[in-house]
């Protein structure tokens, strides 16, 4: 596919350089976080901030509403339900450091944006160039 395009070489190294990065940057935001306020930190004591800084309990329902929003995702776009649960589980577990790997490494499977998004067993062209839904590859 990059073949054809090879303009699109350029952006898709780009974008997988930048998902690389912004994983590995969060990952070491969260090992800092974690290391400077103890690895014993526990969910009661996560509450107890969140009534004395009410940017805490913002935090966290942003957090919980687009995790809830990427499981979506994972299940509309992955073809097997098992794919999309272990994914669902990775996500909650490590966060935005396995989105980003994840996303590059359909990047590098794929080369196509709109194979990442939307995922390749449901893109069908419909011989004028566009994609649409329904194919099962």
């Amino acid at each position: 596919m990059l073949k054809q395009n090879p303009s699109a070489s350029a952006y898709r190294s780009a974008l997988i350089g930048f998902g690389v990065l912004a994983s590995l940057s969060a990952a070491v935001m969260f090992v800092w976080a974690w290391s400077q306020s103890g690895l014993s930190v526990s969910v009661a004591q996560i509450g107890a901030a969140s009534d004395a800084y009410p940017w805490v309990k913002a935090v966290f329902w942003d957090i919980t509403l687009f995790n809830l929003f990427v499981c979506g995702w994972f299940f509309y776009r992955e073809k097997h339900w098992v794919r999309a649960v272990l994914c669902s589980i990775a996500f909650w577990m490590v966060g935005s450091v396995f989105l980003g790997l994840y996303v590059a490494a359909l990047m590098l499977k794929t080369g196509s944006l709109q194979c990442v998004l939307v995922g390749k067993h449901l893109l069908q062209s419909d011989g004028r160039g566009r994609a649409g839904v329904g194919e099962v590859d």
